[in-house]
């Protein structure tokens, strides 16, 4: 996302479609403050992962009569914007209606170190749900949006690969350490830390008990829609799934992923991989025969 001042908005939906981060003056951002008592606070948090289906899933939920989510889809209040206050967050949210589940998905707070502190201590009854990817083809998505939106100027995927550790050499500690650092490589550059799913997940068990998450998988998401589905409304307590279609959003074709930096990024992912499906107690579907 490219910096702006405090009176502005920045870059375009993690998840892709149409920009969500929309400039906004000065006298705005106060006026949602100021009417951010008449919103309310959200049930449930869609944490990520990006490119991994979240506007799929967004588009589920926001069509689910026992859900009304946020305006726009990502608010990143708990990333980026978390100085604009608790008023300026729960404008973006109806006044809830009796029996009725608010929501909000922004795909950077899985991977932002300091989001979980956050949300604990703002939201700490909060249900959170995280949707994975295999690490590889979510890797290639990245980059092939990053270059459409213009924030990789890198022509060669290969290339990106080569220099993301420099990018991001020290960003996750500074990020972590000043809650006021914004990392434009962190942010849009992490092809490979994005799909690093066991650290992103361990920092989310340390501040939140493990059945106050939940995870799903991208391919089940589409495979088993139904029985996906299911599930998570049975862990967001919503009525069944009913009649909601899931629609596949933002799954435009691109070149496919050469094979060599298939292998590579395959032995990448080895090891976080073995461990996630430790962490999880569970097969990975982008692992299986």
């Amino acid at each position: 996302m490219a910096r702006t001042g405090d009176s502005g908005v920045r870059g375009a939906s993690e998840g892709g479609g149409r920009p969500v981060w929309r400039r906004e003056s000065g006298l705005r951002a106060r006026l949602r403050s100021l009417l951010g008592g008449l919103g309310s606070d959200p049930d449930f948090l869609v944490l990520g992962t990006q490119r991994g289906g979240t506007t799929s899933l967004f588009g589920w939920l926001d069509a689910h009569p026992g859900v009304r989510m946020a305006r726009p889809k990502e608010v990143h209040y708990f990333d980026v914007q978390h100085a604009r206050g608790r008023g300026w967050y729960r404008s973006h949210f109806p006044r809830a209606r009796r029996g009725e589940l608010l929501g909000e998905a922004t795909p950077y707070y899985l991977v932002h170190p300091r989001v979980p502190a956050r949300v604990r201590d703002e939201l700490p009854e909060a249900r959170l749900v995280v949707c994975l990817r295999d690490p590889v083809a979510r890797a290639h998505s990245q980059f092939r949006h990053e270059r459409a939106l213009g924030f990789e100027p890198e022509a060669e995927f290969a290339r990106a690969l080569d220099l993301e550790p420099g990018r991001l050499a020290g960003e996750e500690e500074r990020l972590a350490r000043d809650g006021a650092h914004e990392s434009y490589a962190h942010n849009h550059h992490g092809y490979v830390l994005r799909g690093r799913y066991v650290e992103q997940l361990e920092r989310w068990y340390a501040h939140f008990p493990r059945e106050q998450l939940h995870v799903l998988f991208s391919e089940e998401l589409f495979e088993e829609p139904g029985r996906t589905l299911g599930a998570l409304a049975d862990f967001l307590g919503l009525d069944g799934v009913g009649e909601v279609p899931l629609a596949r959003a933002n799954a435009a074709p691109g070149d496919p992923l050469a094979p060599e930096l298939r292998r590579r990024l395959e032995r990448e992912f080895e090891e976080p991989d073995a461990a996630l499906e430790a962490l999880l107690g569970r097969p990975l579907p982008w692992r299986r025969a």
